[in-house]
């Protein structure tokens, strides 16, 4: 209980130095766009028009700011966490804005400085909460954490928080459910060792508990400041976006899968073309480079071309630099690349591990085949292996393939189909620019770090 009173306290507190720091920000950042944009020569119309709606204007963003939960005390957060949070709360504000601007024309508000101050802000909102998690990162300690659940896809949970957030999250243990003779028993193990262990993270990883036991897990331990976090199975990511209804007087959940703007496909499209045309520009000296070294390095074609399932399972072939032996697959039929396979030459090793054998699939998105993000394309043998066995699989195929996406950014070589799947129906039931965006941002850092591909 003193756990969960000191947690409050904190994000009270959080909660008014954050609205009073943003206020703060958002004001002097964009009376500064105005003598960037002037010059320091600032034209009295320009600035008393921002002066006389600042305080509705800061006020809109903030108010998008809570609702975006800038406000949280969210101590592992990450840094692509708060750009994107950042960027989506500035963003709305500005369309706000803007659009008032528009329809009253009344305010003379240059549109340098909307776009300048746009970008300026969404620095600012983001730089101060990175700085801030930065100096907590480096005080605080980790996690205790709990994994209620014993499977494969705990060990591989497990190697995942090992790997990447040994330094935010320690597992202590993996409860396993079966164990224990009754419910009351697990409730009394749980509750020593959250003590004990000084627990403040309970993830349930098992679909042996009904949804009566884990809301009684719920209230019995949120009152001690355990945070209670759920891993989906792939029906529970399937439903994804879930909507309030009421048919005759009845409240209903209105499921709606993969439901988007209608501008979103043509945005999406569009920027798939334009960046397809960018990106073979700018790395044409780098696959210059690498038809190069492939054609010294071994005997055989440069290209390889393999059939994929497209939208609306259309088979499309897929232009890769070729990464492996000649005929790799000849006595073996189709499989799975695997982390260490010995069908790869080096200079393929190198080319996965730094991800520029996927350059040539510009070509396949400039084609309309594939989009900058989505779910990876995979082979018909496989595709259809999937299908008999994962009912939810199909819905891969809703959306073009993509070059990057959910599951490449966050998962590994050894990650389960069901987890690669987990990630894909998150991003078909969520897909936005925003969520592009943040998405083509971990892209690059993971290429920068050279982080091992799925």
């Amino acid at each position: 209980m003193k756990n969960k009173k000191k947690i409050i306290a904190q994000s009270r507190l959080f909660f008014a130095v954050g609205i009073i720091i943003d206020a703060i920000v958002l004001h002097l950042v964009t009376l500064l766009t105005f003598y960037i944009r002037y010059f320091g020569e600032i034209h009295d119309a320009n600035l008393n028009a921002y002066l006389s709606i600042f305080v509705p204007f800061i006020g809109i963003i903030i108010l998008i700011g809570y609702f975006n939960n800038l406000y949280r005390v969210e101590k592992n957060i990450s840094h692509i966490d708060i750009i994107y949070g950042a960027l989506k709360t500035v963003t709305i504000g500005y369309f706000i804005v803007v659009t008032y601007i528009f329809y009253s024309r009344a305010f003379a508000f240059p549109r340098t400085v909307i776009l300048i101050s746009w970008f300026l802000n969404t620095l600012a909102v983001a730089s101060w909460r990175m700085i801030l998690k930065s100096v907590r990162t480096a005080t605080k300690t980790s996690v205790g954490t709990l994994v209620l659940g014993v499977s494969e896809e705990t060990e591989l949970m497990g190697r995942e928080f090992e790997r990447y957030s040994s330094n935010e999250y320690m597992i202590k243990e993996y409860i396993d459910v079966d164990k224990f003779s009754g419910f009351e028993n697990l409730l009394e193990k749980l509750e020593k060792k959250i003590i004990e262990e000084k627990i403040n993270l309970l993830i349930i990883s098992t679909e042996k508990l009904d949804r009566m036991e884990i809301t009684r897990l719920f209230f019995r331990f949120n009152h001690m400041g355990v945070r209670i976090a759920i891993h989906p199975n792939l029906y529970e990511v399937l439903i994804g976006n879930i909507e309030l209804k009421q048919i005759a007087g009845i409240p209903l959940l209105e499921i709606r899968i993969g439901e988007r703007f209608p501008w979103y496909e043509i945005l999406k499209q569009l920027v798939d073309v334009i960046a397809s045309i960018i990106g073979l520009i700018i790395t044409s000296p780098l696959i210059l480079f690498c038809m190069i070294v492939i054609k010294l390095e071994s005997k055989g074609p440069i290209f390889y071309l393999q059939e994929r399932v497209g939208k609306n399972k259309n088979i499309f072939k897929i232009l890769k630099f070729r990464t492996m032996k000649i005929d790799a697959e000849t006595t073996s039929g189709p499989t799975l690349a695997t982390e260490d396979d010995p069908r790869v030459t080096r200079l393929g090793k190198f080319l996965r591990r730094t991800h520029l054998d996927e350059l040539p699939q510009f070509y396949n998105v400039l084609a309309g085949q594939m989009s900058l993000v989505g779910p990876r394309p995979e082979r018909p043998f496989f595709v259809e292996q999937y299908e008999k066995n994962i009912v939810a699989y199909e819905m891969r195929t809703f959306v073009k393939p993509g070059i990057t996406g959910l599951a490449q950014v966050h998962g590994r070589y050894d990650s389960s189909v069901e987890n690669k799947l987990r990630y894909d129906l998150v991003y078909i039931n969520n897909m936005s620019p925003l969520l592009d965006i943040k998405i083509i941002i971990l892209t690059v850092k993971s290429l920068l770090t050279f982080r091992d591909k799925i």
